[in-house]
């Protein structure tokens, strides 16, 4: 291990020696620059060791649909429908990404940037689609966006951003839809993306 730096973690304020030193106490902690991985120094045998506590990775993951063609029917009414549209795995650490079951499952307590980007085409005219993101089944606020569409066949976007608090874990995130025409509507995602960064602790 090399380039060890100063920090404080868990309150426990370290400097910088070359580690294993047993002029150091128990109860400090060390950086390292290229690993990322925090050690503590801890008594074990009456001998002091070197444990590696966490690592200072960061969480995300995506899930896509690059060129879709699967129309959907999303029905009309107050319940959403989850868009089932996705189909690539994108890039993950510490999240676990499931474009087979549409979703992404935080498995890291804390705060995530969470931002959707959804293209598509409507069958219907005058019909608006409302989109949200789900947390463990449940709506959220923060992360919604309205498209309206007035021409079926039309192809159109839409984006949508805020934070998640994800508290306790594992929970699930997936993208969920309804719409105002009288009757249910095919909508075909052609591309679509779903990511969650984390960005704090909860």
């Amino acid at each position: 291990m090399s380039d060890w730096n100063r920090v404080t973690f868990h309150g426990l304020d370290a400097d910088r020696p070359s580690p294993p030193d047993s002029a150091y106490g128990v109860n400090q902690a060390w950086v390292s620059d290229d690993t990322g991985s925090i050690y503590q120094a801890v008594v074990s045998g009456g001998a002091l060791a070197w444990v590696a506590t966490a690592a200072l990775e960061s969480a995300y993951a995506e899930i896509y649909v690059a060129d879709g063609v699967t129309a959907q029917a999303i029905p009309t009414g107050a319940t959403y429908t989850k868009l089932t549209g996705f189909a690539t795995n994108g890039q993950s650490q510490n999240c676990t990404a499931d474009a087979a079951n549409d979703k992404i499952t935080i498995t890291r307590a804390g705060r995530y940037l969470t931002t959707v980007t959804i293209s598509g085409v409507s069958t219907a005219s005058a019909v608006t689609f409302d989109f949200a993101v789900f947390l463990d089944g449940v709506r959220q606020d923060a992360v919604n966006a309205h498209r309206a569409y007035a021409v079926g066949g039309d192809e159109g976007n839409c984006s949508m951003a805020g934070i998640l608090n994800a508290t306790s874990v594992p929970v699930d995130v997936d993208v969920r839809c309804v719409q105002d025409s009288l009757s249910s509507d095919d909508f075909t995602p052609s591309f679509m993306n779903l990511t969650v960064l984390y960005i704090g602790a909860a």
